[in-house]
């Protein structure tokens, strides 16, 4: 499953030119920090961060940031006992 996700991520990086300003390797190196500060595992923050660069006006660190806050949303419902479906139309917000 992981690498599909990264596959996944790779081919929207590559779709996009690399907007978002990073590397399939240096994503991958940012969402292994992150999996040490939320619940999640790599392959979740992977297709989250395959979402966020479809959207070619989120990048370096803004990129970075909007992924934070997209863990922490997950964090705080999955602790509610709830299940949050991520919408494509969500990226309008970060905009």
């Amino acid at each position: 499953m992981q690498e599909q996700a990264e596959a996944k991520l790779g081919a929207a990086l590559k779709a996009t030119g690399y907007a978002a300003g990073f590397t399939l390797k240096q994503l991958e190196d940012y969402a292994s920090e992150l999996q040490n500060m939320t619940t999640f595992g790599d392959e979740a923050t992977f297709l989250s961060m395959t979402m966020l660069a479809a959207f070619k006006n989120i990048r370096g660190d803004n990129f970075k940031q909007a992924e934070q806050v997209m863990n922490a949303v997950c964090d705080i419902k999955v602790g509610l006992g709830g299940i949050l479906i991520l919408f494509w139309g969500s990226g309008i917000h970060l905009k």
